[in-house]
């Protein structure tokens, strides 16, 4: 799986909507859609937050 998919898995099992880990990120849902789809990278700071919002390491949200 890709990191987009890794992202979009966790916030789904977290059942968790796009506006709400942009909220908890403080960007915008655009931002998370771009993460999700791949066409954005998160930076290391934000693979962090996302890691720690879903109680997983980074290795796992970065795993393919």
């Amino acid at each position: 799986m890709s990191l987009g998919a890794n992202i979009r898995e966790a916030r789904e099992w977290w059942e968790m909507t796009q506006r709400d880990v942009a909220d908890h990120l403080e960007v915008t849902v655009p931002i998370i859609s771009r993460y999700e789809s791949g066409e954005k990278i998160p930076s290391l700071e934000r693979l962090q937050e996302l890691a720690e919002l879903f109680e997983i390491s980074i290795d796992e949200l970065v795993a393919s």
